[in-house]
């Protein structure tokens, strides 16, 4: 079967199943900088509790006019990976938008994904993670995305590259863009064996590239946590002797990040829909995401108002619940407008 065959299977495998599940249709473009895969290759299809997802992975642009061609109009969305990751794919989105003429589009940033996704799976298994050691063996997009959120959370993390001078340069920026009130640091290492010496937890990010060995597995502490984020960074007699160790190993598990992006683009969607302001009476409704002058009242839906989620302050935040009295009458004037006791 060719790749124009599996790609109209999939497709009507997605429409068929979002139709039978009341779900929307959609079709990821995304490209892969992982060493391991194929020019293109098609993942599983993704669902969430609104979509049905069919998945297209390329680390080359030559057939992506037929690979659009294909997809656009069947789909009520496009989801287009908007990073830049191997250098024979450059402006994918804005090609994707020249080519599309049907479908809505939507992106996202599959990296950040993956960033979140381990980010919230450490949180859960090994916080706090104050004065915990962290090695994460590649310092490149991922590696370097997570360690900032790693050492926000208390982790001292030590990452790895061969380009030492580069590596530096991340790791001073690093340091000076988190708070000056977090003690812990990441640290810089060309030696990837000696950055697992005694570490909680082992990340491999290198993209598709073994990297995390048995000597490394031994070198770090017995309880330890092995995450192979970046598909295939663990040779295999060290998953081997990491169980023998009870060492925990796991792999990237997409989907509460994937899940959570496109519960985001939704709500934003949904939000810039209904940018709107109304009068009310002598007051000024206005939706969530519009910087109102002081006083107006931030109202769930300007059309159907049911709930006041807060009043504006004029600069951008809200007035604190408690406080001014004047606009604790204005709310209680506002709530009678709403339920139509007074006009």
């Amino acid at each position: 079967m060719n790749y124009i065959q599996k790609l109209r299977e999939i497709v009507e495998i997605t429409v068929r199943r979002a139709k039978q599940e009341r779900k929307i249709p959609m079709f990821s473009i995304a490209t892969t900088s992982n060493v391991n895969n194929k020019e293109i290759l098609f993942p599983a299809i993704r669902e969430t509790d609104k979509t049905v997802c069919g998945n297209i992975l390329l680390n080359s642009e030559r057939y992506l006019e037929e690979i659009v061609k294909e997809i656009d109009g069947n789909v009520e969305i496009v989801l287009v990976d908007a990073e830049t990751k191997v250098h024979n794919i450059v402006d994918l989105e804005l090609k994707i938008r020249n080519l599309i003429k049907k479908s809505k589009i939507f992106t996202f940033r599959p990296n950040d994904l993956t960033v979140d996704a381990v980010d919230a799976l450490i949180a859960q298994l090994k916080s706090p993670l104050n004065d915990k050691k962290v090695a994460i063996i590649g310092g490149g997009n991922l590696g370097s995305k997570l360690a900032l959120k790693l050492v926000e959370r208390g982790a001292n993390v030590y990452l790895t590259r061969r380009n030492k001078t580069k590596l530096k340069k991340i790791v001073e920026g690093l340091n000076a863009i988190k708070s000056d009130y977090i003690k812990s640091k990441v640290y810089y290492m060309t030696q990837n064996l000696k950055a697992s010496e005694n570490a909680d937890i082992l990340i491999g990010t290198t993209p598709g590239i073994a990297a995390i060995t048995t000597d490394m597995i031994r070198n770090m502490k017995a309880n330890g946590l092995v995450i192979d984020m970046g598909n295939g960074t663990i040779f295999p007699d060290a998953i081997g002797d990491a169980k023998r160790r009870n060492i925990k190993v796991l792999c990237l598990f997409m989907k509460p990040g994937y899940d959570g992006a496109l519960e985001t683009i939704f709500q934003t969607e949904n939000l810039i829909q209904h940018q709107k302001s109304k009068n009310l009476g002598n007051f000024l409704m206005i939706s969530g995401g519009i910087l109102g002058k002081r006083g107006d009242i931030i109202v769930d839906d300007v059309d159907n108002p049911t709930e006041i989620l807060s009043i504006a302050d004029g600069k951008g935040d809200v007035v604190p619940d408690v406080g001014d009295r004047e606009f604790q009458e204005n709310i209680a004037i506002v709530k009678r407008l709403i339920r139509g006791e007074i006009k």
